[in-house]
């Protein structure tokens, strides 16, 4: 039995790899800048997941709890729902959020929804 991988499926799976991070880089940039945060803090890991706390919560410190198990689930949820509530959005799109993540982040980066929220310096 053959189990060899050709080189071409390796390069397609590659490519579409870098194009699902630059796509994310792009609307995750948007988002921050419509909050008021340089867009290129996006590209940075642990940086993005702070001011992603900090732009839903009000407080970026809270973006320690993606270390503790349970915890971090929890407040994951609760990260998705209050980004949707920063950027006005409905209770129903808020909880859309949740589930539709990859989809609604785009809705939030690409239309005239305005942030809402103000953070606080910690």
């Amino acid at each position: 039995v053959d189990v060899s991988i050709s080189p071409f499926f390796i390069i397609t799976i590659l490519l579409f790899g870098l194009a699902m991070i630059a796509g994310c880089c792009f609307i995750y940039w948007k988002i921050f800048v419509k909050a008021g945060i340089p867009g290129w803090y996006s590209i940075i890991p642990m940086v993005n997941v702070y001011y992603l706390y900090k732009l839903s919560f009000g407080r970026g410190s809270y973006f320690l709890t993606v270390f503790v198990p349970i915890v971090n689930v929890v407040f994951m949820i609760m990260l998705m729902y209050k980004i949707a509530k920063a950027f006005d959005k409905s209770d129903a799109f808020a909880i859309l959020n949740i589930f539709l993540l990859p989809f609604t982040l785009q809705v939030i980066a690409l239309d005239d929804s305005k942030y809402i929220l103000h953070m606080r310096e910690d």
